[in-house]
């Protein structure tokens, strides 16, 4: 159980919690994004919350409206963590016969802040900065 995908969008996709060349983007290009930051939840109850939360939110098949009420209300009561990875050196081995540059050494800072305030509700629905509390 991975307690940062389920929390840091785009989900689904390629997001700032991946360091590799993957989906399109080369070693080259993976490494270049020096700051990163992600949100995580805090518990598996939270986990498990979130994750219906997120595929009821956004990829619905048949929501009721009964549902749409109370996934609302569970993804302001899901309080996350957030965290910043900033990477601070970095070596790419170049390609070698045909196959592509490599990630060989990286290595980074991480800050997590576990009570900044953020709810799941506001990382799926962000609000602009003037209405946030």
């Amino acid at each position: 159980v991975e307690f940062v995908e389920i929390a840091t969008p785009p989900y689904h996709g390629y997001n700032e919690r991946f360091l590799a060349a993957t989906n399109g983007y080369s070693s080259r290009e993976a490494v270049k994004i020096t700051i990163r930051t992600f949100y995580f939840v805090e518990s598996l109850v939270d986990q498990h919350i979130a994750s219906e939360v997120v595929n009821m939110a956004l990829y619905p098949t048949a929501v009721s409206e009964m549902d749409k009420s109370r996934i609302a209300s569970e993804a302001g009561n899901v309080f996350l963590g957030r965290g910043q990875l900033r990477i601070t050196h970095y070596h790419i081995d170049p390609a070698k016969n045909g196959e592509p540059d490599t990630i060989a050494e990286v290595k980074f800072d991480v800050t997590m802040d576990f009570s900044p305030n953020i709810t799941l509700h506001d990382v799926l629905a962000p609000k602009p900065a003037s209405l946030r509390r």
